[in-house]
């Protein structure tokens, strides 16, 4: 009788013991979240509350996964969610603050220019040769999706004795029709009717005389337009 009533507080007092341990668990998982919380960031209570699991069970060292680590586990995400808003908000504000454009390598302080009034053109004869090409596809015009090409003149001429340069940018819609403006430009520059397969590279061979015409705009502007060309192709190429 004896040995049962030994065994009996035995087994009170390991239930005690194993109460205690449930309980010193418990606090030592609130005290690391209000330790966690170093960067001032509020976690709403809803966050920290204990797994009912805690409470109903026997042993906190089951097979199952540990409740406290659940609550921690809750507790760093919103943690980070939080940190997450607190970059992007942050990012936000470094951007004007910031000496650099965002994606360039280009200083805020570096983004000064000054607009020079282009010389005009006069009207008249000058010496050319074809400077540059370039050939842009489908470009939208009142003629529907043409080729268009590009083609820079380098212009001069002599005035009360000092010689007078311009670079003229004149564009062309591709086309097979004699009345074209580049049907008409490549006859004036080659000799010969663009036909078949054509090599526009070749333009870049030829040099010679020309005239300069103003063109009255739809806006007002006026736009110089080369024409009258008398060329001939460079003797060395």
């Amino acid at each position: 009788m004896a040995l049962k009533k030994v065994k009996k507080q035995e087994s009170i007092q390991k239930n005690d013991i194993n109460k205690e341990e449930e309980m010193k668990t418990m606090n030592e998982v609130n005290n690391s979240i209000i330790n966690s919380n170093e960067e001032g960031v509020t976690v709403k209570e809803n966050v920290i509350k204990q797994d009912e699991t805690i409470a109903k069970s026997t042993s906190i060292f089951s097979d199952s996964k540990k409740p406290e680590n659940q609550v921690i586990e809750k507790v760093e995400s919103a943690l980070d969610n939080v940190m997450k808003e607190y970059r992007s908000n942050s990012e936000i504000d470094s951007f004007f603050n910031n000496e650099e454009l965002r994606g360039t390598s280009t200083p805020i302080t570096g983004l000064e220019i000054e607009i020079k009034q282009e010389m005009p053109i006069d009207e008249g004869n000058y010496k050319f040769y074809v400077k540059n090409l370039g050939l842009d596809k489908q470009v939208a015009t009142i003629y529907g999706a043409k080729d268009k090409l590009m083609i820079e003149f380098h212009i001069s001429r002599i005035i009360s004795g000092q010689e007078i340069e311009f670079d003229l940018k004149q564009k062309y819609n591709i086309s097979s029709s004699s009345k074209s403006r580049f049907y008409q430009i490549y006859k004036d520059l080659t000799g010969r009717p663009p036909m078949g397969k054509i090599n526009l590279r070749e333009l870049l061979k030829i040099k010679g005389l020309c005239e300069v015409k103003h063109i009255l705009m739809d806006n007002g502007d006026v736009f110089p337009r080369i024409v009258n060309i008398n060329a001939e192709i460079y003797k060395d190429c």
